[in-house]
């Protein structure tokens, strides 16, 4: 949302709304390839991690950040 700093990336704060960009990320999660290393990994961990995924986003109370 604010950019990053050194580089070309602009900041969208100004433009797009909290939810607005919670929703462009939840779309974003939808084209992500799900039978990759990566993704074992993940469903390892939280396999063997349970209780300890916290959410994000409008729902969870988190309002900002980047």
């Amino acid at each position: 949302m604010t950019g990053l700093d050194g580089t070309p990336m602009p900041s969208f704060a100004d433009s797009i709304k909290p939810a607005d960009a919670w929703d462009l990320v939840h779309f974003l999660r939808t084209l992500q390839p799900l039978k990759t290393e990566e993704a074992a990994t993940w469903k390892a961990w939280i396999s063997s991690h349970p209780g300890q995924l916290q959410p994000i986003g409008p729902a969870a109370g988190f309002s900002g950040g980047q």
